[in-house]
């Protein structure tokens, strides 16, 4: 095939004009991405004072101050009724921080293995649907430490699909056996009350 020189000048200002035009579109992407990340949010936040409580299951060792957070999530949560927690449903994955390890308790919210954060204590998914939320600690402190009780109180930010990252108020507190049908086989209760700032 043999190509004109009126051809092959068109074909060069057409490469030269991309060559130009290449960066333009990335600084133009860039400018949009970084408006996108400026603007104000537009999710919803969580009603003052809604809360949501996870039962769970943990390994308490008192002797050796360690706690081992478990995955079984025995029961549906109980949320606020009419809260925007009630849209995560009853069929929820946890996955806490550190799991499966003697975690000591004085780390309980920090060192954490999560992808969302060295402060990441749990993440919360639905088995059947898209929703997701995830709690970050802020601060945190033993309230009770006892051979059959501990708590862990502090302050967080939890993130829910769809809703802006609310501060709050979290309890971790493990029982020994939940009352009445509320036992955990293996391991001693657990369960983890967030309350959203009023």
């Amino acid at each position: 095939m043999i190509i004109t020189y009126s051809q092959a000048a068109s074909q060069a200002q057409r490469v030269e004009n991309n060559d130009k035009e290449e960066p333009m579109q990335k600084v133009r992407l860039t400018i949009a991405a970084l408006a996108g990340l400026s603007c104000p949010a537009t999710a919803d936040y969580i009603p003052a004072g809604d809360s949501i409580m996870f039962l769970g299951n943990a390994y308490f060792n008192y002797s050796n101050q360690t706690i081992d957070f478990r995955r079984e999530q025995p029961f549906a949560p109980y949320e606020s009724p009419g809260s925007p927690f009630t849209q995560l449903g009853p069929n929820l994955g946890f996955v806490w921080q550190n799991e499966f390890t003697n975690l000591p308790i004085s780390q309980i919210g920090t060192g954490s293995n999560q992808w969302c954060g060295a402060n990441c204590l749990v993440t919360i998914g639905q088995y059947d649907g898209p929703l997701g939320a995830w709690l970050n600690v802020l601060d945190r402190h033993l309230a009770v430490n006892q051979p059959d009780s501990l708590v862990v109180g502090g302050r967080g930010i939890f993130s829910m699909t769809g809703y802006d990252p609310d501060p709050g108020q979290l309890d971790v507190v493990r029982l020994r056996k939940f009352a009445g049908t509320h036992r955990v086989v293996g391991g001693d209760g657990l369960y983890l009350q967030w309350r959203t700032d009023l």
